[in-house]
């Protein structure tokens, strides 16, 4: 009889562990990476306008990281590291339609040696080069075939032909926001977004920036409208997809992951567009983790982290075993105490220069501690900014530069060169027809 109660005991203990624990029954993972996102223009992050009512519903029940910092200002390199938990340069995948270089370890991958299905959704076909890992995989069937209700109808089809306990880790990439720029009557007609940003517009902006949109043809409130209307639409497919998963699956067991893969300037520090530049507006990403059991419901977790430590927290919250030497930190740590120390620094680089019209292009990266930041350019210019006192990146302290602050500047340099290196050695990518159709069709390219 003793021996029993011990045992039923012992029993009951590891039962608690796994509930508080490590969470090693985890059975679905749905990522979410909403393309050229960037954080503060969600209601969550303090946007004034209602961009995202869904999300933000659903921001309330999650576990929102306020600091989230991507690796890259380019989408495939971005979310390079993510799916690796390297930065670009280890990784390799530098530009938009380049493979993943065989023999790097991906999350798909271990999720697949935990017999999870895997599969994959994009909206655009030069994620291609991502798919190392994921069963399904599906990219638009045609370039520019990119909007949010096709690549989420091809998701819910997949959905419905899987068992209702079927475990699995989904990613469906929406690149609608990206297209900004574009005119198309879908993204048109949302009234909910027409709230006054006119405060916003003055504390954000400087009369050089707003000269400098108007100028471009392209006027702030302008870009705000039709950048918030682009919010608004994938919100209101997602909605749909939380839906659909809600009723074909159990809930206690699903994790639902929400990013993007970089921000995108607004006429901030004279651009529109993110891929030129390393500043907040490109880097600070939304990222929110909503597990579908009610744990962790409505932490804010301030202190600074990265897109490359997704993978490691996946790896404890589900009890894989990834290869390939991480270079991220589980988040399973703050998500348990939101108050506890995780300082490690966040490291980006811009994409490399092609023949296209960004070839004069030069090399860039930047590195961000607490909120200490550092940009250094190949021409050796170097940027500085205290984001305490200076959000916006306004005030270049680097000739201020304290002496306790110097050795981050030292390992930017010193990663700079070791990111360099290894870009001199990568065989050269080849553009095919159809790479430069889609590319044309989706705006990088004229």
């Amino acid at each position: 009889m003793v021996f029993l109660v011990f045992c039923l005991t012992l029993c009951a203990a590891a039962a608690v562990h796994r509930t508080q624990g490590s969470r090693e029954h985890l059975d679905r993972v749905i990522l979410i990476t909403i393309d050229t996102l960037r954080a503060d223009h969600l209601p969550f992050y303090g946007y004034p306008r209602d961009t995202a009512p869904f999300l933000s519903a659903l921001a309330e029940r999650s576990a929102v990281f306020d600091l989230a910092l991507s690796a890259s200002s380019h989408t495939s390199p971005s979310h390079g590291s993510l799916f690796t938990s390297m930065y670009p340069y280890q990784h390799g995948l530098l530009s938009n339609w380049e493979d993943l270089p065989e023999g790097i370890p991906t999350m798909a991958q271990a999720f697949r040696d935990r017999d999870f299905k895997t599969a994959g959704f994009t909206s655009v076909g030069f994620l291609s080069g991502l798919k190392s890992g994921f069963e399904t995989f599906s990219p638009p069937g045609r370039a520019g075939d990119g909007r949010g209700e096709a690549t989420v109808q091809r998701t819910i089809s997949w959905l419905n032909e899987q068992g209702h306990n079927e475990r699995f880790l989904l990613w469906v990439h929406l690149f609608d926001v990206h297209g900004w720029k574009q005119r198309r009557s879908s993204y048109t007609g949302f009234p909910d977004i027409n709230r006054h940003v006119d405060g916003y517009v003055r504390n954000r902006y400087t009369a050089g920036e707003l000269d400098f949109a108007h100028n471009a043809g392209w006027p702030v409130n302008r870009v705000l409208d039709a950048y918030d209307g682009r919010i608004l639409y994938v919100d209101r497919i997602l909605s749909r997809l939380f839906d659909v998963v809600g009723k074909r699956f159990p809930q206690e067991n699903t994790l639902w992951i929400i990013t993007s893969d970089h921000g995108e300037g607004l006429a901030n520090h004279l651009y529109l567009g993110h891929g030129m530049h390393l500043y907040q507006e490109q880097l600070h990403v939304p990222l929110l983790f909503y597990f579908a059991d009610g744990s962790h419901a409505g932490k804010r977790i301030g202190v600074p982290m990265r897109l490359i430590d997704i993978l490691p927290t996946l790896a404890d919250l589900a009890g894989l075993a990834p290869d390939g030497d991480l270079k991220g930190t589980s988040l399973v740590p703050v998500l348990s105490n939101p108050e506890k120390d995780f300082v490690h620094y966040s490291f980006a680089q811009r994409r490399p220069a092609d023949r296209r019209k960004r070839a004069t292009w030069i090399p860039m990266c930047a590195i961000q501690e607490g909120l200490v930041k550092f940009i250094y350019r190949a021409d050796g210019v170097t940027e500085h900014y205290n984001l305490f006192d200076d959000p916006y990146e306004r005030t270049n302290l680097f000739l201020q530069t304290d002496r306790k602050d110097i050795p981050l500047r030292d390992t930017l340099r010193t990663l700079y060169q070791e990111a360099q290196k290894m870009q001199e050695n990568r065989p050269r990518m080849k553009s095919s027809e159809e790479r430069i159709h889609e590319l044309r069709s989706l705006g990088y390219i004229q």
